[in-house]
């Protein structure tokens, strides 16, 4: 488990367990309206899509983290293809908690703390974004991730100093 203790967040791997919690954030209108996958149509889709998120982690090709805020699940964010040369990062909050910065925190940690999840031939971090979605592609900005092409931002892997 990755924590922030003053912002009373943590990330730690997703489990079966939270397939409520990630079906309430993923079946939400604000999010499915920019997630860049079909919006779960019951929790078994999830347990599906949790097993599959657990099996990346046990094969080192990426990791799925639950983002909890003071100790609820709100949110998730992962790294995927981490055994390729371009790792893809993903992600998703509860609307209730946009604007926060939780995000900002979350993607922060998991890019500085969650360096055992990538694989050592990662030479860049990639995101999809929608080109609407003018709060995520601030946020990636922040992070450094710079616009490579429409709806795509790269950040330079691992990150200089």
């Amino acid at each position: 488990m990755i924590h922030c203790q003053e912002a009373s967040l943590a990330l730690r791997p997703i489990r079966h367990k939270d397939v409520s919690a990630l079906y309430g954030i993923l079946t939400h209108p604000e999010v499915g309206r920019y997630n860049d996958y079909a919006v779960p149509s019951n929790p078994s889709e999830v347990q599906d899509i949790i097993q599959g998120d657990i099996e990346l982690l046990l094969t080192g090709e990426g990791v799925r983290m639950a983002i909890l805020y003071q100790e609820q699940v709100v949110g998730s964010c992962g790294i995927y293809d981490a055994h390729t040369k371009v790792a893809k990062i993903g992600y998703e909050l509860l609307p209730l908690f946009w604007g926060r910065g939780l995000m900002h925190l979350a993607l922060s940690l998991l890019l500085s703390e969650g360096q055992q999840y990538m694989g050592a031939d990662v030479t860049t971090v990639q995101a999809q974004v929608h080109l609407d979605n003018l709060r995520s592609i601030k946020l990636l900005q922040r992070l450094g991730f710079v616009c490579s092409e429409p709806g795509v931002y790269q950040l330079p892997w691992p990150p200089r100093s």
